[in-house]
């Protein structure tokens, strides 16, 4: 039992290690990139500062083009009200109560 988990442990690490390399050397690189970004920001702290409220203005100034709604439009005054009768219930009693419900 113990030879078929080892072998199946060898399998799946045979398997799953050049998935974990790539990703190792991706993250190493976006490491990298980001160092040297966040190097440059402080060596340069107004030119950051600059350019992070020019990004402020740009994107603000976008997004006021764009038709965008976070919140709906919501029906105010509106309501449903959902009425089940029994089946083969006479249509004088259903507006009946219809009415009454209405008049509510």
């Amino acid at each position: 039992m113990m030879g078929l988990l080892s072998s199946v442990l060898g399998v799946a690490r045979r398997v799953v290690r050049p998935l974990t390399k790539g990703f190792d050397r991706g993250f190493q690189t976006l490491i990298w990139l980001y160092s040297g970004l966040l190097n440059s920001a402080l060596k340069w702290p107004g030119l950051t500062i600059c350019l992070s409220v020019a990004a402020l203005l740009v994107s603000g100034t976008l997004a006021k083009r764009f038709a965008l709604e976070l919140i709906p439009d919501v029906s105010q005054g509106e309501f449903v009200v959902r009425l089940e009768l029994p089946p083969g219930t006479q249509i004088e009693t259903t507006d009946a109560l219809v009415a009454s419900v209405q008049r509510a």
